[in-house]
């Protein structure tokens, strides 16, 4: 397993040297939040919006007990998320750990995939109690977040709950510089804020 952890980055420092940055689409510093938004250009789609979360939110409160419905859209958004990261379970085998162990009980034998699949589940639903009960989207419930996410397995060395220190790239996307960051962060804190 070592072996193919040091392949594997070997393989990202030549991927990173060979990449070629001129066709990327660079972070937009200074241009977003925009100052004006042109309500009328969005408003059909917004009002769409609004309207089927207004439906949805009443359904979920004519639900004796809205979790039912809740958490296996948690579970599904979880599994196919983590997917991005290369982290690989199943509904299947989120359900089953959930049957067989305690909320906050890790496994030893349990592939750590399904682990950190569970911990993004348990970050949304986290996330969900805390902004229901008041707590506003900013940088400390994002921290928290990624301190929750990387609590165990792959992502529990690099300092959970911090924001970046070092540059990556996605593909033709080049991310914020790791100084840019926690200014971005609170921009858009403060940006959401006023529309709440």
């Amino acid at each position: 397993m070592l072996l193919l952890h040091q392949k594997m980055g070997k393989m990202s420092n030549n991927m990173t040297a060979s990449f070629q940055l001129n066709d990327a689409v660079a972070y937009h510093d200074g241009q977003f939040p925009p100052e004006n938004l042109d309500l009328a250009k969005i408003m059909p789609a917004l009002l769409a919006a609004a309207s089927a979360i207004a439906r949805y939110d009443q359904m979920l409160k004519n639900m004796h007990n809205n979790e039912i419905l809740l958490a296996p859209l948690r579970n599904q958004e979880a599994v196919i998320s983590s997917r991005m990261e290369g982290t690989i379970s199943t509904m299947d085998e989120i359900m089953q750990y959930e049957a067989d162990y305690a909320a906050d009980e890790y496994a030893e034998h349990v592939r750590t995939d399904i682990i950190e699949t569970l911990l993004y589940q348990r970050t949304l639903k986290n996330v969900q109690q805390a902004m229901k009960g008041g707590y506003p989207l900013s940088a400390s419930l994002l921290k928290t977040m990624h301190q929750q996410l990387l609590s165990y397995g792959r992502g529990a060395t690099k300092s959970p709950g911090q924001f970046k220190t070092e540059q990556n790239y996605l593909v033709r996307y080049v991310q914020p510089q790791n100084f840019v960051c926690a200014d971005c962060t609170r921009k858009i804190s403060r940006w959401l804020a006023a529309f709440v």
